[in-house]
């Protein structure tokens, strides 16, 4: 029969001489095998089989003689194999092929199934085979069985044939042949790796003494071999020192019912129960996962409708598991709203192949309520929709934590609301009335008890906006408002507070802004210069002698690299982790020695966070810190102002002696009227004697005195209808400190007298048109009406408007302003306050926007409100006021809010 089939191989009706003494053996000895034994030639055609292959791939041998070997391959493996296969037939060895001892293959009828495959070479009349031993990966007692009964096939005979040993030896299995006496006459290859020893030491002795260590253990192997009998078992043995799991399958070799000897078969199944056990674990693993997190998976066949869910997904919709499911059914436990969506969904991705992923509720077979992910993907075979899978999770527990997250951030929001109200009306009061008592004539005494009283109320005001921007942080990461502005013009203005103080305490400060960084950005203005100015209040605080220096230099990608390096006491690195930690200090000791709430720096590195940036530090105890962020930025134009003839009453400026000239002769080309002063003495008294000055212009580089005190001293002589404003030359590399930034005014850096002197009386008369057309334009003659609930801001609001409006009608909460309403009709505009007892700003507000009369429907209103929160500020806006002013406010702004809306 052998010799037949290698006839029918062969090319050309060549013969593959196997005639003689042991060819029946050798037919035989393929036949009794237990693995799919395959001759393939150097075309990669198979041209012998044995009948194993009809157990593993349900061919029969002549169905597969002459056909590419790649046909028992998946479809995705078939690419690139020839060209492997020739390599290996260029360079062959004996080798395992697949991932570690398993390989995908396929049947006849197209199942996957998965094999070993052992690969060797074999030169039968000088033509060079490749035999490929395969065995399919999973052990199971049929195969063991056959094994058992087919061993009867062996004999003795094998042992004379060369060929018959190359195809032997080419086998995965290890194999013993013994004769009578148990003596081993023959052993392949794959044995004595198995059991490190080579063919000297095994040929010629006993069995027995082959396994003489591990004898106890394979009691049950030497009573066959001793009774005659075949035998199937699972042994563990050490060999080399480590346990291996061996089946051993031990077969008589009859001849007309005598024994010629025993074939004993090993298999090292070590490997393929690790492997087992690792995928049993990993099962198990996945099981319980899916258990706790709710989750379960499902297959959908295109072709048949046939839906499949895991046992997971039946516990979820509360179903017996294995309950008969379709498709109709599983959509049906969607509810009214959501089941067209998931259609929707699961249409699309068989048309598009584009995959879901959805959160719908759902109601389960005990009506439940609940919520699910459902995740599904299409696989596609020949460009057509062949399975739906995907993932189905039980979400509910999720979304309720969502719910009371949200519930918590309104609990939240609504405390800090009012936390910001409450403490932010007392401060306005403070420094209202401080701001009205300023204008009254003071003695020395007087005046500096109310500058202490100034100095407190803003430190407190400077602290409560602290941990309102830290909650604000917390509670809106995102909120970010990017804007045009200087760079230069930004530093400068952060730097003079600090530079002050920097004198004050003895230590130099300096700033370096490199040539390559862009003058003007498109950035939020507002977080940089928070994040600096905390860094930089931590140096003031922290260093005692040597200097700070603020740097800016220009990054890569548009980003700006900003640091702050000071000699104070730097930072050990176990404590560099913490510093930025809300409420946290390095030592405990600092809280008494500095003042502080310890959220600067954590404040800083979320704004930084907010803005897209990095934030970090570099420091060493003893030798000072720097601290450093990124900005990134846009690159934006920067417009100048132009020239033009100035509309400014009488001015009087505080100038250097050397430039009193240059000054007239630019103040007369604008065709403006200025009276210098050389000397802050010398402008009190003009300001004293002449009436008609309007506005009092102070470069701060003139100043030979601090500049509050000549505040102070100009304030006292001012009358209501003048104008304090402070300038600076951006040359100074410092700005007028923030207590003044409602009357500063910045100006660009000129060398040149007569341009820096162009620019602030351009700066001076746009400040001053501005703030006439505010309050004699448009407050003049009007009637206001004010709802405040607290008697000391009520008081403020009058004292602030009294001497520029015609008429205050004062209000306490919204139900008396919805009275006064009625009273009066000749109201111009609402100052209303947002929380107040009985009705607060909001109602009385809506009251008023559903007026049926015209008139009062549409009065301007503005809100004067303690609450900085955003979504507070969105109320105000919704429910129909026109405008906001945040307490504390001062004279400047509360105008400026009222006119802009009348």
């Amino acid at each position: 029969m052998l010799k037949f089939v290698f006839k029918q191989c062969m090319p050309n009706n060549a013969l593959l001489d196997l005639s003689g003494e042991f060819s029946d053996s050798l037919n035989e000895i393929f036949e009794a095998c237990t693995t799919a034994i395959l001759l393939v030639d150097k075309y990669s055609n198979i041209r012998y089989c044995n009948g194993v292959v009809l157990d593993l791939f349900g061919y029969q041998p002549k169905e597969l003689l002459n056909q590419p070997i790649s046909m028992l391959m998946p479809p995705k493996f078939r690419f690139g194999h020839e060209e492997m296969f020739n390599r290996y037939f260029t360079a062959p060895q004996r080798r395992q092929m697949g991932n570690g001892t398993i390989f995908p293959s396929i049947d006849k009828m197209g199942n996957k199934i998965n094999v070993s495959i052992g690969l060797n070479t074999l030169l039968l009349n000088n033509e060079n085979f490749v035999v490929a031993n395969i065995t399919q990966a999973q052990e199971n007692n049929d195969r063991v069985n056959r094994d058992l009964q087919l061993s009867d096939a062996l004999r003795i005979r094998m042992i004379n044939n060369k060929r018959l040993i190359q195809l032997a030896d080419a086998s995965n299995s290890s194999v013993i042949i013994t004769d009578k006496q148990h003596v081993i006459t023959w052993v392949n290859t794959s044995l004595t790796k198995l059991l490190d020893k080579s063919l000297e030491q095994l040929i010629g002795r006993p069995i027995i003494d082959v396994f003489g260590a591990q004898k106890a253990k394979l009691d049950a192997l030497f009573m066959a071999y001793a009774e005659q009998h075949a035998l199937k078992k699972e042994f563990v043995v050490e060999l080399s020192g480590v346990p291996r799991h061996l089946v051993m399958a031990l077969s008589p070799i009859l001849s007309e019912q005598n024994s010629n000897g025993n074939v004993l078969y090993i298999n090292d199944i070590t490997e393929q129960l690790r492997l087992q056990h690792e995928l049993d674990e990993n099962t198990h693993l996945l099981t319980t996962i899916a258990r706790i997190a709710k989750i379960g998976h499902y297959t959908l066949n295109i072709a048949t409708n046939e839906l499949n869910w895991s046992d997971e997904i039946y516990r979820i919709h509360d179903l017996p598991i294995g309950t008969p499911m379709d498709v109709e059914k599983a959509i049906g436990f969607y509810t009214n709203q959501s089941r067209p969506i998931i259609e929707k969904a699961v249409e699309s991705s068989l048309q598009t192949g584009e995959p879901y992923d959805l959160e719908l509720p759902l109601i389960t077979a005990s009506r439940r309520d609940i919520w699910v992910r459902a995740v599904g993907y299409v696989e596609f075979i020949d460009g057509e929709p062949a399975m739906l899978k995907g993932a189905f999770q039980d979400i509910t527990h999720m979304r309720l934590s969502a719910l009371e997250a949200e519930k918590g951030i309104r609990t939240k929001s609504a405390f800090l609301a009012n936390m910001s109200h409450e403490l932010r009306t007392p401060i306005n009061g403070i420094m209202g009335v401080s701001e009205i008592l300023a204008e009254t004539k003071l003695d020395a005494q007087q005046n500096e008890y109310l500058s202490v009283l100034t100095k407190s109320a803003s430190t407190l005001l400077s602290l409560v906006n602290q941990i309102l921007t830290y909650a604000k942080l917390e509670e809106y990461p995102d909120d970010v408002h990017n804007s045009q502005f200087s760079v230069s013009t930004l530093i400068q203005q952060v730097a003079f507070t600090h530079t002050v103080a920097s004198e004050k305490k003895g230590i130099t400060f300096s700033v370096s802004i490199a040539d390559d960084v862009p003058d003007s950005i498109v950035a939020d203005a507002e977080k940089l210069e928070q994040i600096i100015n905390n860094i930089l209040s931590n140096a003031v605080k922290f260093t005692t002698q040597g200097g700070i220096k603020l740097n800016i230099a220009a990054s890569r990608d548009n980003e700006l690299r900003i640091s702050v390096e000071d000699t104070g006491p730097g930072i050990k690195d176990s404590d560099q982790e913490m510093l930025f930690e809300a409420f946290r200090q390095l030592d405990m000791s600092y809280a008494r020695q500095y003042d502080g709430t310890g959220l600067g720096l954590a404040i800083s590195k979320n704004l930084v966070s907010n803005i897209g940036g990095r934030m970090g530090v570099d420091s060493e105890l003893g030798r000072g810190s720097t601290f450093w962020f990124t900005v990134p930025y846009e690159t934006a134009q920067h417009a100048k102002p132009s020239n033009k003839i100035l509309k400014l009453p009488p001015i009087l400026v505080l100038v250097k002696s050397n430039e009193r000239n240059q000054w007239l002769k630019v103040a007369d080309g604008l065709n403006l009227t200025i009276v210098p002063a050389t000397s802050e003495t010398q402008m009190l008294q003009v300001l004293k004697s002449n009436d008609i000055i309007k506005l009092v212009l102070v470069p701060l580089e003139q100043i030979t005195k601090p500049a509050d005190v000549v505040k102070r001293a100009v304030e006292r002589l001012l009358s209501k209808q003048q104008l304090l404003l402070f300038v600076k030359s951006s040359k100074l590399g410092d700005v007028i400190h923030k207590d003044f930034v409602d009357c500063v005014v910045e100006v660009a850096t000129s060398q040149d007298i007569g341009e820096r002197v162009t620019q602030y009386l351009l700066a001076a008369e746009s400040f001053y048109q501005s703030f006439m057309r505010l309050s004699e334009g448009k407050l003049e003659g009007k009637h206001l009406l004010i709802v405040e609930d607290n008697e000391i801001n009520r008081l403020i609001f009058y004292e602030m408007l009294n001497d520029l409006v015609a008429k205050i009608t004062m209000a306490e909460n919204g139900v008396d302003a919805l009275e006064k309403l009625s009273a009066h009709d000749d109201i111009d505009l609402i100052v209303m306050d947002c929380q107040m007892p009985e009705m607060d700003g909001y109602e009385c507000t809506q009251y008023i926007r559903k007026s049926t009369d015209a008139q009062r429907r549409n009065l301007p209103i503005v809100a004067a409100t303690a609450h900085v929160l955003s979504d507070e500020v969105t109320k105000c806006y919704t429910v129909g006021m026109n405008d906001i002013i945040q307490k504390p406010f001062n004279k400047h702004q509360l105008i400026k809010a009222i006119a802009n809306n009348l």
